[in-house]
């Protein structure tokens, strides 16, 4: 083309309920249709959708080592801050569990509002559900740590634990 210093810029539209993977990927679709002459110069797509996932895989790439990593230091923080090797097993597990049940839950909003999950937010479920499990095990475990040198037996103790620290974790 004759043209010297020409621009053209192109706006992509997507439904609200598609995720970025898949406006990525129609992105891609409409380069390698209509961008595909000798001379069509495509100098990239400028958006945010393309950064989000580049950062999504680094995050990816490195959580399960960032998972494992944490959970080590829970578990022998407690174990020797509350001389029990079943303590952090409980906590850990604990923290599990409730991972599985909060992405079950979003997976099922996500898919009765029809709105898609945004890739961040993996790795903050991890960090939100790890630190509550080891917080309120935390409570729990000093309260019933307490009332065990009190001289209560380990059922009572316990039960007086729970007592103490459900309202606080319910209100929470």
């Amino acid at each position: 083309a004759p043209e010297n210093s020409t621009t053209a810029v192109t706006y992509l539209l997507f439904q609200p309920q598609e995720g970025v993977v898949d406006r990525a990927g129609q992105a891609r679709q409409f380069q390698a249709r209509h961008i595909n002459q000798p001379g069509d110069p495509l100098i990239g797509t400028t958006w945010a959708v393309p950064a989000r996932l580049e950062q999504g895989d680094i995050i990816r790439a490195s959580l399960l080592t960032v998972e494992l990593l944490t959970a080590l230091i829970i578990a022998l923080t407690v174990a020797i801050t509350f001389r029990a090797p079943v303590a952090p097993l409980l906590m850990l597990g604990a923290a599990g569990i409730a991972y599985l049940v909060a992405i079950g839950l979003m997976a099922l909003g996500a898919k009765l509002t029809k709105a898609a999950i945004p890739i961040e937010l993996e790795p903050v479920l991890v960090v939100l559900v790890i630190a509550v499990c080891t917080d309120y095990g935390i409570f729990f475990l000093a309260g019933t740590k307490r009332r065990l040198a009190e001289g209560l037996s380990g059922r009572a103790a316990a039960h007086a634990s729970t007592v103490e620290s459900a309202p606080v974790v319910l209100a929470a």
